[in-house]
C-alpha cells in the first residue's frame, strides 16, 4: 500500500471515564473509513453501540493447563501434595480433578507424576471475532470463564485489525483500548501513531493519567488528550490543562456533562449521530477533526 494506515488507541487510568463514548463517537464520524477495534478485552462492549454480526470467528489459546487422565492416574497423591496453587483435589471415590481457574500452567505435576497420567495442554482462553457494523468492520473478543486477558490477546486482536485495514484499504484504524497501566494497556498502545487519553474532572482520574503518562512515555507515541464531564469540577479541570501543557502533550479539547450522552447510550447509539442535539455532539466532533488533522 502507498499510503499509511493511521492507528489511533484510545486509553485511560482508569475505567468509566468515557473511552467507549469517545470511541464510538470517533467510529460514526469516520464515516466507514476506519477498522474498529475493541481491545478492552475484559470489558469489550463496543459492539453494544455498534451493533454488528459476527462473519468470522478463531478460538484463542494461550498458556497451558493440566489435565489428568482418570485412567493412568494411580491416586498417589504427589501432584496434589506439591502443588503450590491448591489446583489439584480429589474426591471420595479417589478421583482427582485440576481445577481451571486455580491451575497456573506451572507444569510441576506433569513432571512430578510417576505415572504419566498429566497432560499439559493449551489454555482456550476466549474467542475472536469479526464483525460487520453500521460502522465499518470491527475486531473484537471475549473471554470465556475463568479464562484472564492478557497483553498476548490484546496484541492478537489488534493483528487481525491491521490485516484487515490493509486487505480493506481503510485510512484509520481506531483502538477501544483496556484502562490502566497493566499488560493489556502496553500491548494496546505499542507501535501506534496516536494516543488519546481521556480523562474526567476528577482527582484520582487525573492521578491515573499521570500514571499511563509514564508509561506512554516510554514508546514516544504522540499523545492528545480529551477531558470528559469537564464542568463538573472546573478546579481540577484547569489543573488538567496545566498539566498537559507542562508535560508537551497536546490538547484536544473537552466534553461537558451532558444529558443527550446517556439518552444516546440508552438506545445503542453514539451521540455523534444526527439524531442528538447538545453540546458534547459538537465539542466530539471538533476534538475528531483536530486529532485528524494532527495526525
Amino acid at each position: 500500500m502507498s499510503k499509511k494506515i493511521k492507528e489511533i488507541v484510545i486509553i485511560s487510568g482508569k475505567g468509566g471515564t468515557g473511552k467507549t463514548t469517545v470511541s464510538s463517537s470517533f467510529a460514526y464520524l469516520s464515516k466507514g473509513n476506519a477498522v474498529l477495534v475493541d481491545a478492552d478485552v475484559d470489558g469489550s462492549n463496543l459492539n453494544i453501540i455498534a451493533d454488528g454480526e459476527s462473519v468470522k470467528s478463531e478460538q484463542f489459546y494461550a498458556g497451558h493447563q493440566a489435565k489428568i487422565d482418570p485412567v493412568l492416574c494411580t491416586s498417589c497423591s504427589i501432584c496434589e501434595n506439591s502443588c503450590h496453587y491448591k489446583a489439584i483435589t480429589h474426591n471420595d471415590q479417589g478421583v482427582f480433578t485440576v481445577s481451571p481457574a486455580l491451575c497456573e500452567g506451572c507444569k510441576l505435576c506433569v513432571m512430578l507424576c510417576p505415572s504419566g497420567a498429566i497432560d499439559w495442554n493449551e489454555r482456550l482462553v476466549g474467542e475472536i471475532q469479526q464483525l460487520d457494523t453500521r460502522f465499518g468492520p470491527l475486531i473484537s473478543s471475549h473471554l470465556y470463564p475463568p479464562g484472564e486477558n492478557s497483553g498476548k490477546l490484546v496484541t492478537e486482536v489488534r493483528k487481525w485489525g491491521r490485516e484487515l485495514a490493509i486487505k480493506m484499504d481503510k485510512e484509520l484504524i481506531i483502538v477501544d483500548g483496556p484502562p490502566g497501566i497493566g499488560c493489556p494497556t502496553i500491548a494496546a498502545m505499542t507501535s501506534s501513531d496516536a494516543l488519546v487519553f481521556v480523562v474526567e474532572a476528577s482527582v484520582s482520574s487525573l492521578h491515573d493519567m499521570k500514571r499511563i503518562r509514564k508509561v506512554a512515555e516510554t514508546f514516544s507515541i504522540p499523545s492528545y488528550v480529551c477531558i470528559n464531564k469537564s464542568d463538573i469540577n472546573s478546579e481540577v479541570t484547569e489543573e488538567i490543562i496545566s498539566y498537559i501543557h507542562e508535560s508537551n502533550m497536546n490538547f484536544l479539547g473537552t466534553i461537558v456533562y451532558d444529558e443527550e450522552i446517556g439518552r444516546a447510550l440508552g438506545q445503542r447509539k453514539s451521540v455523534s449521530e444526527d439524531s442528538y442535539g447538545g453540546k458534547a455532539r459538537e465539542e466530539l466532533l471538533s476534538i475528531f477533526n483536530t486529532l485528524i488533522q494532527a495526525i
